[in-house]
C-alpha cells in the first residue's frame, strides 16, 4: 500500500499566501493566477527541501524590540506633552508610561545606544 502523499503543512501554506497577498499589493497589476501559481510552487520547494525536518520559527520579537527601543529614543529625545524638558527625568518617566514600561527598563534601553542591527543587545551580538 502506497502511503497517501502529505500536504503541505499550515506553516508552508500560510507562507503562499502571504506571499501572494504581499506580491499583489506591491504590484496590483500581476496576473492573480500567475502569481498564486508561483507561491504553491514555493510552497512545494520548502516542503521538498525541509521534509522530515523539524524548523524553527522565530516569533519576530527581537525585530519588533528594536523598532520599539528606537521609537523611545526618539521619543525621549523630545519635549513630552505636557511640556516636560527632553532627555529628563520626567520625559523618562512619560515614555516608561506610553510604552507600558518601567522607567528603569527606559533607562535600559537609553543606556545601550547601539544596539546590534539584528536586534540583539551589542554585548551578545558578537556570540
Amino acid at each position: 500500500m502506497q502511503a497517501k502523499p502529505q500536504q503541505p503543512t499550515q506553516f508552508v501554506t500560510s507562507l503562499a499566501a502571504i506571499g501572494a497577498a504581499v506580491l499583489l499589493a506591491r504590484w496590483p497589476q500581476m496576473n492573480r493566477a500567475e502569481v498564486r501559481a508561483l507561491m504553491a510552487h514555493l510552497a512545494g520547494e520548502v516542503c521538498r527541501r525541509f521534509a522530515g525536518r523539524r524548523i524553527y520559527v522565530a516569533a519576530g520579537h527581537a525585530q519588533q524590540r528594536a523598532a520599539r527601543d528606537v521609537a523611545i529614543r526618539k521619543a525621549f529625545a523630545e519635549p513630552g506633552p505636557d511640556g516636560a524638558a527632553a532627555r529628563s527625568p520626567a520625559r523618562t518617566r512619560q515614555v516608561a508610561a506610553q510604552y507600558g514600561l518601567t522607567a528603569r527598563h527606559v533607562r535600559s534601553i537609553l543606556a545601550s545606544k547601539n544596539p546590534a542591527p539584528n536586534g540583539r543587545s551589542p554585548a551578545s551580538a558578537n556570540h
